[in-house]
């Protein structure tokens, strides 16, 4: 099984009846913005999370190791073991993602029961010599769950004496990660990071995923249209404003089906009596399964597209893609508009179907052009002002030739080629271009010997008489 995630096409989220009472919400400008948004989320099955899981626990087969499933709690619990070292046990509700993790690990210990542990006791881990504790999560977009879960291991003196000694080393197991999440959970852990230590803090630990990304670095996840998006984001009002980005400004786009992760933009799940979230309560609804699966029928794009208005400015964007030219600067400088006009123009081609989301026509795309050819104003090139650039010559080039080696006279230029024609002899014609008014350089211009008294100070050659003396 591929461990690709899914995603969204624009003619599911047009075709979706759900996603369109969505959209509804925005305005009519920023539609096209949430539909780009939308098909930018990457969706992570159950079973594409738990074959990835599975695989990584293969990584650590052969040697003992404990298997806690990472979850939040609540300010009143502050040591995930009892007194006596034994785990408290999970509360009866559910729990999200530590559900499919949980299930996910009860699989794995039927075939590995002699070398896996499931949230063992402390007194089990040190009569065992289990080295390797490994946490198990889906997404870490701020790091503050599985920090916050690492002090709680730590607030129990005999394995805050397992990790000082070097006894124990952690594992972090998540689908997703920032970078900055890393860094958050290693200025949490308890320990000196000095290189003279014989274990350091930071080498104690360490992280696995399938995708780790920079928090700031937004186009790798949202393509080259971030801001528009980030615009969005910040311009729902409805939203509370420590919601708009997602927990932490993650504004992370990995969605997974067991459990929808707080750190995606909070219109997609922010709830609300203003505002009607598409992943209400942060759960992933059944008819998106259905409709990523394919089992939902859409309503089809018309590759006629006789419903779309023949508009000057979407043909000439259309006209360009289809010459080659696909950046959203270029394509403004050749068909001269703003370049944030440009943007919104191609989002509105996308959403219609006639643009993919690497800026190539689509079938109904080029059908929408040959059906309005007669409405297509091209730009076209201006070449009346264009001067080659051999033709232009250097201003010391068109100065006055030498001596005429025969007359002994000035040659001067005209268009008979006759020394004399317009002028005495000796002297220049005056028929002139605009190159040839123009001044001498220095390196040909004559030098006139200066009339003025010889200065006081040393010249080159010494002061004057000093080689009589």
């Amino acid at each position: 099984m591929s461990l690709t995630p899914k995603s969204l096409s624009y003619s599911q989220v047009l075709g979706s009846d759900e996603i369109q009472s969505w959209l509804d919400q925005f305005d009519s400008e920023f539609r096209p913005v949430a539909i780009e948004m939308l098909c930018r989320l990457n969706f992570i099955s159950r079973d594409t999370y738990s074959l990835w899981l599975k695989s990584s626990l293969e990584e650590f087969a052969g040697e003992p190791m404990a298997l806690f499933a990472v979850r939040k709690f609540d300010s009143e619990t502050t040591c995930i073991w009892d007194d006596d070292g034994n785990t408290q046990q999970r509360p009866a509700e559910s729990q999200g993602s530590e559900d499919l993790v949980q299930s996910v690990v009860a699989n794995y210990l039927k075939k590995n029961a002699h070398t896996v542990l499931d949230h063992p006791g402390i007194e089990t881990i040190r009569s065992k010599r289990i080295k390797k504790i490994v946490l198990l999560d889906d997404s870490m977009g701020s790091g503050d769950r599985v920090a916050g879960f690492i002090e709680r291991m730590m607030n129990h003196k005999s394995f805050l004496s397992l990790w000082s000694y070097g006894k124990v080393r952690i594992e972090v197991l998540s689908y997703a990660r920032t970078f900055e999440s890393e860094t958050r959970v290693l200025d949490s852990l308890i320990g000196s990071v000095h290189h003279k230590r014989v274990y350091p803090a930071h080498t104690k630990i360490r992280f696995h995923g399938h995708i780790a990304y920079k928090r700031n670095n937004y186009s790798q996840r949202w393509g080259h249209g971030f801001r528009r998006i980030l615009d969005l984001c910040d311009t729902v009002k409805k939203v509370r404003r420590d919601r708009r980005r997602g927990y932490g400004e993650t504004i992370a786009n990995v969605v997974f089906y067991h459990s929808v992760p707080n750190n995606i933009p909070g219109v997609f799940w922010f709830d609300s009596p203003r505002w009607n979230a598409l992943f209400p309560r942060r759960t992933f609804p059944s008819w998106l399964d259905e409709l990523l699966e394919g089992k939902t029928p859409t309503r089809q794009l018309r590759d006629d597209s006789d419903d779309v208005r023949a508009e000057s400015e979407l043909l000439m964007i259309l006209s360009a893609v289809q010459r080659g030219v696909r950046n959203e600067y270029s394509i403004a400088w050749n068909i001269g508009l703003d370049r944030k006009v440009v943007a919104n123009l191609m989002l509105t081609l996308r959403s219609r179907g006639l643009l993919t989301i690497k800026n190539r026509l689509t079938n109904a795309g080029r059908t929408y052009l040959r059906r309005n050819k007669d409405k297509r104003e091209d730009p076209s090139t201006e070449f009346s002002l264009y001067i080659p650039k051999s033709w232009c010559a250097g201003r010391e080039t068109v100065q006055p030739t030498g001596l005429d080696r025969e007359s002994g006279q000035v040659q001067s230029e005209s268009e008979t080629g006759l020394p004399v024609e317009d002028g005495e002899s000796g002297m220049g014609s005056l028929e002139r271009t605009d190159a040839k008014t123009a001044p001498p350089s220095l390196s040909v211009m004559t030098q006139v010997p200066s009339t003025l008294p010889p200065r006081e100070r040393h010249d080159r050659h010494g002061p004057f008489g000093s080689s009589e003396t």
